[in-house]
């Protein structure tokens, strides 16, 4: 039997704040590290080691002194997704070395919204 090996504090941090950029949570500024540490009660190594994914990932800028910026294309309003890794949960366990299965439950072909339409670079409905 395979043991379920829970995922480091700094990679649910990580990827909770990912997620936050790709729903464009995070568009009015970007997380420092106090507020981090205080929402989930964790040190500062933690929180740096998530936000140093983050900036590996393209999504924030930390510069000494100036502070952490989100970082987005011109004419976007939000982050630069295209630049982080198109990751989910079944990617994430295999990155920490459980096994895992996927099956396919439904498929649906459905009309691109306004702005997945323009990220794609599709006509709206597409």
């Amino acid at each position: 039997m395979v043991q379920a090996l829970p995922l480091p504090k700094y990679r649910q941090i990580y990827l909770v704040l990912r997620e936050q950029f790709a729903e464009g949570r995070v568009a009015a500024g970007a997380p420092g590290e106090l507020h981090p540490m205080s929402a989930f009660g964790v040190v500062r190594i933690i929180v740096r080691k998530a936000l140093e994914w983050l900036v590996a990932d393209g999504l924030i800028e930390r510069t000494p002194g100036r502070g952490t910026v989100a970082l987005t294309r011109p004419g976007s309003r939000g982050p630069r997704r295209h630049l982080a890794p198109l990751t989910g949960l079944r990617e994430d366990i295999v990155h920490i070395g459980l096994r895992a299965s996927v099956k396919v439950v439904r498929c649906e072909v459905l009309p691109a919204s306004g702005a997945v339409a323009r990220e794609l670079g599709l006509a709206p409905g597409a």
